[in-house]
């Protein structure tokens, strides 16, 4: 990760759930809703643009990242939307069960956050994350999110004792 450009990570991860949620073998692991907003998201950041979120939300790259990525690294492709969908899970469990934080550390351009602050709005979300990937996040998203939700950290020239 370089101090001044955006997460490759990040995109990567984005991209890999955008195919997911094309992939017929792995159907509802990313839902079509959540698809729509990170296309939405990528789109604002500058990251990708309409026809690049279109060609991979398509059943073909969909086909083309699960084939590649299982030949490399066998069950990763799945295990971006089982991520994502075990952490939302949890984190509206431990809000119903009174939590009044969430917490996401290093979150690219996952939607949590996103998702979860209109429906609780008693919550405080905070989003911790590479600064070039938390300000792009930021000025797309700010509109309809709180300020003070996302704080830029330099993983690399810090040490987090």
């Amino acid at each position: 990760m370089r101090d001044n450009k955006l997460s490759e990570t990040a995109y990567g991860v984005a991209a890999v759930a955008l195919a997911l949620s094309a992939d017929k073998t792995h159907s509802g692991l990313v839902p079509r809703e959540y698809a729509e907003q990170l296309a939405r998201l990528m789109r604002a950041t500058g990251q990708m643009t309409a026809l690049g979120t279109r060609v991979l939300r398509s059943r073909i790259t969909a086909w083309l990242y699960r084939t590649l990525l299982e030949r490399v690294m066998p069950g990763q492709f799945a295990a971006v939307g089982q991520r994502k969908t075990f952490f939302e899970s949890r984190a509206r469990a431990a809000i119903l069960r009174g939590a009044s934080q969430v917490l996401v550390l290093g979150a690219g351009y996952d939607l949590l956050c996103l998702r979860l602050a209109p429906e609780f709005p008693e919550v405080r979300f905070l989003e911790v994350d590479h600064p070039p990937t938390a300000r792009a996040k930021q000025a797309a998203c700010e509109p309809c999110m709180p300020r003070g939700m996302w704080i830029p950290f330099p993983w690399i020239s810090r040490n987090i004792r």
